[in-house]
């Protein structure tokens, strides 16, 4: 502590150092001048960002800056075909005789799984693009599971299987395309009971992809089990090596 210039009162210095406890009431008049401050400047820069014009050198501030979500239905598209894409050349690799390979007596076959997957978009696909739900009360969801694992267990060829792969993920990846952002942002309730008891529909299209990327790590252990060393493996591996040499 500096020392108290000579005249100094001590007392007065000690109160400036130390003010008294304020009252309930005081103390909720500073709280709310500081909110009260606070909130005119968050106006002020509002209204700022609003008075820039829409010229040439200010093309640098996206509008979608403004926007909460920026993970939109482009972002969405391109990231499932990026996957689907993978999946594609996982069922590529895999040889024919090898489809009818299963893990465990009850899992599903190298066949069955990617039906599965080509398949996977079904449930979300129904619910938002045909019927447009705004709640999951009422659903019938036994029968589409049962129409779904029917689909799963038709005999098809691989070839059958890679087109049911690409048509239904071209299928899915075009509907994304089409949506707006106020279309995703929209909530669905979901069934009594069920936490959380809405979704946004964001978070129930983008699911088609965790599941679809879910079952994949199934598939490329899959292909270690009959011999083969998945692409994405293969490629990291590479990349690895090409990295050392230059190191």
């Amino acid at each position: 502590m500096a020392p108290v210039p000579p005249g100094q009162d001590q007392v007065g210095l000690e109160k400036v150092r130390h003010p008294p406890p304020m009252d309930y009431l005081s103390a909720v008049s500073v709280c709310l001048q500081h909110c009260f401050t606070g909130a005119l400047i968050l106006q002020g820069s509002m209204l700022y960002f609003e008075s820039i014009p829409s010229s040439e050198e200010h093309r640098s501030f996206d509008p979608r800056r403004n926007r909460v979500n920026y993970y939109g239905p482009k972002e969405l598209a391109e990231s499932f075909r990026t996957v689907r894409k993978n999946t594609i050349t996982i069922a590529q690799e895999i040889p024919e005789e090898k489809y009818g390979f299963r893990p465990a007596p009850t899992t599903r076959s190298v066949g069955e799984l990617l039906a599965h997957i080509s398949l996977g978009y079904s449930f979300q696909y129904q619910v938002h693009a045909r019927e447009h739900r705004s709640s999951l009360e009422g659903f019938d969801f036994p029968s589409l599971m049962q129409r779904l694992t029917a689909e799963e267990k038709t005999p098809r060829s691989k070839d059958q299987v890679l087109e049911m792969l690409r048509s239904s993920g071209e299928k899915w990846a075009g509907w994304l395309e089409g949506l707006t952002e106020s279309f995703l942002a929209e909530r669905v309730e979901m069934r009594r009971g069920m936490i959380p008891p809405s979704k946004s529909r964001f978070e129930m299209v983008l699911s088609v992809k965790e599941h679809e990327m879910h079952h994949r790590g199934q598939l490329m252990l899959i292909e270690r089990m009959v011999g083969i060393v998945p692409h994405l493996t293969r490629e990291m591996q590479a990349r690895m090596a090409e990295a050392g040499q230059k190191g």
